[in-house]
């Protein structure tokens, strides 16, 4: 800076020139003020000079520039990576970026959407299913950018859907003509997903007679049923099955697999009573 008779000046006398901003290219967009912008977008800024008594005011020249949006990272999280069927998984993925990222993230498994879920103000989104199919999956989240980040897209997270467990539950209960006789003995066998499992198993329930006598194993098949609602449900006459060592076997299928029970020794007195 050359001052008053051409002398070198170290400053403007205390003076500082003052910085404008303005939306777009050139001047003639909204009037910003003097902080600096920060979102994305287009900007010009001036600079003004209101003089003093040794200097000039003076304007520079429109100075144009842009923000662009910042890169985003994106990580994923699954809460099981060896699911059995029906077992609710939860997958979290977590947006980092310059700034809040706002926006959302979309689930996939594979190339199939899942969901579109919403990221918080923590920059996660969260989704929660139950629905896969048994073998395996690849689950990705991609962030689908804001008004200042980039899109970016997650890493795979690779989980395996097994079959689920079973577990056998025996609901005996006597068919009555009266109040006393006995005419016939129920039997409900429930087939009931073991937890994380859940859901409705099909396929067949066999009730059978097993005898042991040293070394030998009788099996005597009383009778086969078809699941309905997870519940399947045989008809027996009392010396059938009271006292009798029976063995409930379920059959499984593509999502459940199979088991079987050895109930206790039923009883007439153990039994529920049903008149007819």
């Amino acid at each position: 800076m050359t001052g008053v008779g051409g002398k070198a000046t170290p400053d403007l006398q205390g003076l500082t020139p003052a910085l404008t901003y303005y939306a777009g290219t050139g001047t003639a967009g909204a009037d910003l003020g003097s902080t600096a912008p920060s979102a994305t977008g287009t900007y010009t800024v001036v600079a003004r000079f209101s003089g003093s008594a040794d200097y000039a005011a003076a304007v520079s020249q429109p100075a144009t520039f842009a923000i662009a949006p910042a890169r985003a990272t994106i990580t994923l999280s699954s809460s099981s990576g060896s699911p059995v069927y029906g077992q609710a998984v939860t997958f979290v993925a977590t947006v980092n970026s310059a700034g809040a990222p706002g926006g959302t993230v979309t689930f996939a498994d594979g190339t199939t959407p899942l969901a579109t879920v919403p990221l918080d103000d923590s920059g996660q989104a969260a989704l929660t299913i139950s629905t896969r199919s048994l073998g395996s999956h690849a689950i990705t989240a991609t962030y689908n950018g804001g008004t200042d980040s980039l899109g970016v897209k997650s890493g795979t997270a690779a989980e395996s859907v097994s079959r689920s467990a079973t577990a056998i539950v025996l609901v005996p209960h006597a068919v009555l003509k009266g109040k006393k006789n006995l005419r016939a003995v129920g039997l409900t066998a429930e087939i009931e997903p073991v937890a994380p499992g859940r859901g409705v198993p099909t396929g067949q329930v066999t009730f059978e007679f097993v005898k042991k006598h040293r070394k030998k194993v009788t099996v005597k098949t009383l009778g086969t049923a078809e699941l309905s609602g997870g519940e399947a449900t045989l008809t027996f006459k009392p010396n059938q099955v009271l006292k009798k060592p029976l063995t409930i076997v379920y059959s499984g299928d593509p999502d459940f697999l199979a088991s079987m029970m050895s109930p206790p020794r039923l009883t007439k007195s153990g039994l529920r009573g049903h008149q007819i």
